[in-house]
């Protein structure tokens, strides 16, 4: 019989997993997205650089791999079982900003106001998108200011 103690980190381990699948889906989607557009190599990058200024705060974010399918989050899965939920989405939102960001200095808002379409649509995984990126979130995003990605 499993102990109260270990019924909970199960089920926080479950969340944490959860999280990450949702991100894991979100920039997945942002990629399918940006891709046609943009090619693999600007992709590549920005998303590199995305990921490289956000660690910056977040560290474990550098675990993060970029290939030409997209974010690999297994290494960062593994280490992240450390980390409490919110720091996750912290870090994971940090990296969706700074993301928009690239994005936004480099095509302007209309690639990003289609991005939002998207990532907020709750047809894309159940509502799980509605949940973490919400449109006021998004918005906020686009309105804030935010450090320089390119200082």
């Amino acid at each position: 019989m499993k102990s109260k103690e270990n019924f909970g980190q199960e089920i926080a381990l479950d969340v944490k997993d959860e999280i990450i699948n949702i991100y894991d889906d979100i920039f997945n989607t942002i990629w399918d997205k940006i891709y046609p557009t943009l090619g693999t190599a600007p992709v590549l990058t920005i998303f590199q650089r995305a990921i490289h200024f956000s660690s910056q705060q977040f560290p474990n974010l550098e675990t993060l791999t970029v290939t030409e399918e997209g974010i690999d989050f297994r290494e960062f899965r593994s280490l992240s079982v450390e980390d409490d939920k919110e720091t996750i989405k912290e870090g994971l939102n940090e990296l969706i900003g700074n993301l928009f960001e690239i994005l936004v200095k480099l095509t302007g808002n209309i690639l990003v106001k289609e991005l939002v379409k998207i990532v907020v649509s709750p047809s894309i995984s159940g509502d799980c998108f509605a949940r973490f990126a919400t449109v006021g979130f998004v918005n906020h995003l686009l309105r804030s200011p935010m450090p320089s990605v390119y200082g």
